[in-house]
């Protein structure tokens, strides 16, 4: 099992990240040893496991903290593409204000082939909401009022449902067998220039599958101290997602390179890095630290202390500082 993640979830704007919910872990270190990590014990450790990715230890057990999920008003807005930037326009009005209860999604995709989608837009690149409110279908329906107005949806599966429902919309949506490559950038805005320039590469993607999502940051995790956790980008308004995907037997360079380029188009509104999750050894050892902004010193200082052979390696890895290790460590 690897390490706790800064996962971005449906949850994180009401409830915080993954990480901020962690209480404690068991970690087996390099060395060998078994230690219980929390705020009172191992407090270094504990601080790194919390976002830090697979560079101090196997963690063979978690404790979290809870969050009771009744309400949920939630599903899938979709429009056509030749309205995507006025949607995307209004996708980042609504994001200005909206309540911690609100996770906000929005998707440049090609309609899937399923029974929901009329068949006339199956295989056609549209732009998809994914609003999930946690709460009475009367209050969301009043928060979504101005998505609604901004033009008629091709598609409207919005309605009250289950969390369980909420975490299976987008099943199905990816075939097994498929080759992919991600990357990612924090935005700190979502100007018509950077809308216009996502619409455009997501109309030119060399594969049908490849998408390029953009979901809204802020509330609950956004008032965490940026030091609090090894996640930095506290204050970044969006995470941009570029996902390329294409089917076995085609030369990847084409759609790798699409997905490079398509961040690139988005960096006059980056915040600084790039979600550590969509990131890999591919795309260089500055695009991993900058993954951590102004925490990743702290963070190879405790790798020196816990791992100071670098052990756990083969991971968006961070190489241990050099001197002395151990820093905090409480035996």
């Amino acid at each position: 099992m690897s390490l706790v993640r800064h996962d971005l979830d449906r949850l994180d704007r009401l409830a915080g990240l993954t990480c901020d919910n962690l209480l404690g872990a068991e970690v087996v270190t390099a060395d060998g040893q078994v230690l219980e990590a929390s705020d009172e014990s191992h407090p270094d450790l504990f601080w790194a496991l919390r976002g830090g990715g697979g560079n101090f230890g196997v963690v063979t057990s978690f404790t979290y903290r809870l969050h009771k999920v009744t309400e949920v008003y939630g599903g899938l807005l979709g429009y056509t593409l030749d309205r995507a930037v006025e949607v995307l326009q209004a996708y980042r009005e609504l994001s200005a204000d909206a309540p911690d209860r609100l996770a906000l999604y929005a998707g440049l995709v090609t309609a899937p082939p399923a029974p929901l989608v009329p068949e006339h837009l199956r295989g056609q690149r549209v732009v998809g909401l994914v609003p999930v409110y946690f709460g009475p279908a009367e209050e969301a329906a009043r928060v979504l009022a101005p998505l609604r107005a901004v033009a008629p949806p091709i598609l409207n599966l919005v309605q009250p449902m289950s969390y369980q429902e909420v975490q299976q919309l987008t099943d199905g949506l990816n075939p097994p067998a498929m080759h992919h490559y991600y990357t990612a950038e924090w935005l700190h805005s979502l100007d018509d220039e950077t809308i216009e320039a996502l619409v455009a590469a997501a109309s030119g993607a060399p594969s049908p599958r490849s998408v390029v999502i953009i979901k809204l940051m802020g509330g609950a995790a956004g008032r965490v101290p940026a030091d609090a956790t090894p996640f930095w980008y506290r204050d970044a308004a969006y995470n941009l997602d570029i996902h390329a995907q294409w089917a076995p037997g085609s030369l990847a360079e084409p759609h790798i390179a699409w997905a490079r380029d398509t961040r690139q188009a988005a960096q006059r509104a980056s915040a600084g890095g790039g979600y550590v999750n969509f990131v890999d050894a591919s795309q260089g050892f500055d695009r991993i630290r900058a993954a951590y902004g102004g925490n990743y010193d702290r963070l190879a200082q405790i790798k020196a202390a816990y791992d100071p052979g670098n052990f756990f390696h083969i991971n968006n890895n961070i190489p241990p500082a050099a001197g002395p290790g151990r820093i905090g460590h409480d035996a």
